[in-house]
């Protein structure tokens, strides 16, 4: 298992190719007018000094940091799936709506209200399972919706927009702006150690207003908006080395409340670990994971 401080390349947003502001089409079910691409944006690969938290989980919080870690009842995950024997990972039926319902949003939702005791309310939004170039395991059209690859782009789930927009659905409209409301993401691996690619996180407090870029998202239902992230040398990252089941990180994207005058709010990002063998020579584990994105919502 690779530890301690790493070189790594991660790709950060550049510019457009035409000139016109960022946007991103995330389903196949919806295409771009004829002509035009599915992405505008033009990253660009910068190495960056990745630094490993392990052993200073407690330093770290979503209030002051944007992220932090957490534990869950992997056990509780292993019996629900029925496969507290396999010695790599979990297999779940991911075209399982309910499969996933029933098993891992519980446990996102305890860490949450672990992590923050005073929460009214916690709720998902969301899901998605990232896993990486498994050959035996490739995505086909057949596949779950649910179902991506690792996102090897720095961003940031929702937009400052996008965020109001998600609490006016779920807080009413005469509570907005007494409630605090957070989207917080809930990074679970199903990979019995994360060694390909493992997620970088970067210390809010390292990240100005200026380095994040909103881009227009095109999904299935509806329109949307997240961020990428300029590049900025002041900027301090992080990854949780060897994560492995029964461990998970907590991911701040959005929050109403300001703190100490500044939003909070993490750009991440999956990268190739420099220390792992090259993509056509290696043979595993591979990264398998599930994201439960939620909402907090609690008092100011």
């Amino acid at each position: 298992m690779n530890s301690g401080a790493c070189t790594a390349t991660l790709h950060f947003y550049s510019h457009t190719q035409d000139g016109n502001p960022p946007y991103l089409y995330l389903t196949s079910k919806r295409s771009p007018p004829e002509g035009q691409p599915r992405c505008n944006i033009v990253n660009k690969a910068v190495e960056v000094t990745v630094r490993d938290l392990r052993g200073l989980e407690n330093k770290f919080s979503t209030d002051r940091n944007g992220f932090q870690t957490a534990a869950i009842d992997w056990k509780h995950l292993e019996n629900a799936a029925g496969t507290a024997a396999h010695p790599a990972h979990v297999h779940f039926d991911w075209d399982n709506q309910t499969l996933v319902t029933d098993t891992v949003h519980p446990l996102a939702i305890a860490a949450l209200r672990n992590a923050f005791p005073s929460a009214a309310s916690v709720q998902v939004i969301g899901t998605c399972i990232p896993r990486s170039s498994d050959p035996s395991h490739k995505l086909s059209p057949s596949s779950s919706n649910l179902l991506v690859h690792p996102a090897c782009a720095v961003h940031i789930d929702q937009s400052h927009t996008s965020g109001i927009e998600i609490a006016q659905r779920f807080i009413p409209p005469h509570l907005v702006g007494k409630l605090r409301f957070q989207v917080v993401n809930v990074w679970i691996p199903l990979s019995d150690t994360v060694v390909d690619y493992p997620l970088a996180l970067c210390d809010s407090q390292s990240v100005s207003e200026d380095a994040i870029v909103p881009v227009k998202t095109f999904l299935i239902a509806r329109d949307g908006e997240n961020c990428r992230i300029r590049h900025e040398d002041k900027m301090e990252w992080w990854y949780w080395s060897g994560m492995k089941r029964g461990e998970a990180l907590l991911i701040k994207c959005f929050d109403s409340q300001l703190l100490e005058g500044c939003r909070v709010r993490c750009p991440h990002t999956a990268f190739r670990d420099p220390r792992v063998p090259a993509v056509s020579e290696y043979t595993g584990p591979f990264r398998r994971s599930v994201e439960v994105r939620c909402v907090v919502i609690g008092a100011l």
